[in-house]
């Protein structure tokens, strides 16, 4: 993804079911696998909105949905997703 340098928030509408045994489903930039502080949904969740704000100083960063668990599963709602230049 090409994005001008600055801050931006990635927004999604997620449900989970059966989430459990790993960090559970989160937003982040590709790269950031490991850090402990992103916020991240576990359990049985209704839909409700995941955000993820960060800082772009260059390049093309990759923008990642995953579900990192032993079991369970996670839907996006892909019109409610969405990507924001912050001010």
């Amino acid at each position: 993804l090409a994005l001008a340098p600055g801050r931006y928030r990635l927004a999604a509408t997620v449900r989970t079911r059966g989430v459990a045994g790993g960090p559970g489903f989160r937003l982040r930039l590709g790269g950031e696998g490991d850090r402990k502080d992103l916020p991240a949904l576990s359990g049985d969740r209704d839909w409700q909105e995941a955000a993820f704000d960060f800082t772009v100083a260059g390049g093309d960063p990759a923008l990642v949905l995953e579900l990192r668990a032993e079991a369970g599963e996670a839907w996006v709602d892909r019109e409610k997703l969405r990507l924001t230049r912050l001010p």
